[in-house]
């Protein structure tokens, strides 16, 4: 695609930039083009991009038996997630896995699951 800067007025650009990666979206909606013709440009420059790197996502195990043991204690599902500070959803699939109902709370019905 051609665009309307240079490959080498969009280098000089990206380099001068005080976030090179914030600049990668501004050279985009300059050029009226997507960011991959920006990196291709900048490819073409000769500028080597590292690829960004997420960081990993770290889980932790949910501690099954303590879960179970706030279960037959007749907590909710929201007070067993409180107490192992977990997502409530967690708590509810890991639940639900297990084939246990919801534990209630007499008339009002107990948890919304």
């Amino acid at each position: 695609m051609k665009l309307p800067m240079s490959d080498g007025e969009i280098a000089r650009r990206y380099r001068n930039a005080i976030d090179p990666q914030k600049s990668i979206g501004i050279l985009a909606q300059l050029n009226a083009c997507d960011k991959k013709d920006i990196y291709a440009a900048l490819r073409r420059a000769g500028i080597v991009l590292e690829a960004s790197k997420k960081p990993p996502v770290l889980r932790r195990k949910l501690d099954q038996e303590l879960a179970y043991s706030l279960y037959k204690r007749g907590l909710l599902d929201r007070e067993i997630a409180s107490v192992m500070r977990v997502p409530y959803h967690t708590i509810y699939t890991w639940r639900s896995r297990k084939g246990l109902p919801a534990n209630g709370r007499g008339k009002k019905g107990g948890d919304a699951t």
